[in-house]
C-alpha cells in the first residue's frame, strides 16, 4: 500500500493530537534547563569530544547553549533549519560530526522543528528526557531524547508522530552544509 501525501490541513485527529501534545511539552522543556550531568547519558560513558563550560560558552550563541548544552528547545518555527530543503549534510553544531542527511528529512510536519526518518549509524545516542512531568508523554511514555555521540551536546527528541517515529530536532543545534 503506498502511503498518501499527507499536508498540515488533512493530519487528521491523530496528527492533530500528536502535535497538540507534543508542543506543550516541549514548550515546558525549553524553560526548564537542568545541570549537565542530568543531560549526557550514563556517566561512564567518554565522549571524544570534551570541553569546559566556559570553552562551551565562548563556541556557542546563548541560545545554541541553551539548547545544546542545557536541553533546552528552540522556540518554534526560529531556525532556517526547519525550511531548509536543499541536498546536503546536517552537523552536529557542537562538533561538526555529520549527524543527518537531507535525504532523511520530512518536510510535512509544520509544527516548527526539524524532522528526520534516521540519523547517520552511530551518530547519535539516546537517554530518557528526566525533567519530571513535562518528560511524560500522553500516554505515560518516557520522552526520549537524542544527544551527539562525539560530543554528548543535546540535539533534540524522538517522537511518534502518525505512526512514524521521528528525530524532532532543534535547528539551532545543527549545520547545513549544502552537497
Amino acid at each position: 500500500m503506498k502511503p498518501r501525501s499527507t499536508t498540515r490541513s488533512d493530519l487528521g485527529r491523530r496528527g492533530f493530537l500528536a502535535s497538540s501534545v507534543t508542543a506543550p511539552f516541549l514548550a515546558i522543556m525549553a524553560a526548564t534547563p537542568r545541570p549537565a550531568a542530568a543531560r549526557v547519558g550514563p556517566t561512564d560513558f567518554e565522549y571524544e569530544i570534551t570541553r569546559t563550560e566556559t570553552e562551551w560558552r565562548a563556541l556557542l550563541s546563548k541560545p545554541e547553549y541553551f539548547v545544546l548544552r542545557e536541553g533546552g528547545t528552540e522556540v518554534p518555527h526560529t531556525s532556517l533549519n526547519t525550511f531548509e530543503m536543499s541536498e546536503g549534510e546536517y552537523r552536529c553544531k557542537g562538533c561538526n560530526l555529520v549527524n543527518f542527511d537531507s535525504k532523511w528529512k520530512v518536510p510535512k510536519f509544520d509544527i516548527g522543528w526539524t524532522f528526520f526518518s534516521q540519523a547517520r549509524p552511530t551518530t547519535v545516542l539516546t537517554s530518557i528526557d528526566e525533567k519530571g512531568a513535562a518528560a511524560e508523554m500522553a500516554d505515560g511514555d518516557a520522552l526520549i531524547e537524542c544527544h551527539c555521540r562525539r560530543c554528548a551536546s543535546h540535539l533534540g527528541h524522538i517522537l511518534s508522530i502518525e505512526d512514524q517515529t521521528l528525530f524532532c530536532l532543534n535547528g539551532v543545534a545543527l549545520l547545513f552544509e549544502a552537497a
